[in-house]
């Protein structure tokens, strides 16, 4: 797994969003793949989003990895400590849909998905980014993906 040469991970992980095992020692979420070059799971540059709206993100999986019924997408503070610090998360299976770009997706243009995050909470204004976490069938956890952080700003209509 991805994070194997930077954390020990426990195994197996009994996954469910608030019962995240694993903790980052003081871990900012760009030092995570800093060994390496290529992130399984790469995030647009995300615009600013707006509190207590729906938000959308794209991303696309550059590797041949199947999604699971149990992968999720959090929304993080920007400079998180812990995997269980998460602001609010959906499942991929029911917050990703395919965005058809110039014809079928190949190896060079792969797939490319938006993601949708139906309810920022109120007052969770701020510098934040999102994690993709992917779960095996052993339960096993990974983090795939982190975006670069983007703001969350005030409602214009507040």
């Amino acid at each position: 797994m991805l994070l194997d040469t930077l954390f020990e991970i426990p195994r197996p992980v009994n996954i469910r969003p608030r019962n995240v095992a694993l903790k980052l020692a003081q871990v900012v979420p760009d030092q995570v793949f800093s060994d390496y070059s290529e992130h399984v799971v790469q995030f647009d540059k995300v615009p600013a989003w707006e509190e207590a709206q729906q938000n959308k993100a794209f991303y696309i999986v550059t590797k041949d990895i199947p999604a699971t019924k149990d992968d999720w997408i959090g929304l993080f503070k920007e400079n998180f400590t812990s995997l269980d610090d998460y602001v609010t998360y959906e499942y991929v299976h029911k917050c990703t849909t395919p965005v058809d770009e110039r014809g079928p997706p190949t190896m060079e243009r792969p797939q490319k998905y938006q993601v949708t995050i139906p309810d920022v909470p109120s007052r969770c204004r701020g510098n934040y980014c999102l994690v993709y976490f992917s779960q095996t069938e052993d339960k096993v956890m990974s983090v795939l993906g982190i975006s670069d952080s983007f703001p969350i700003v005030k409602t214009e209509s507040d």
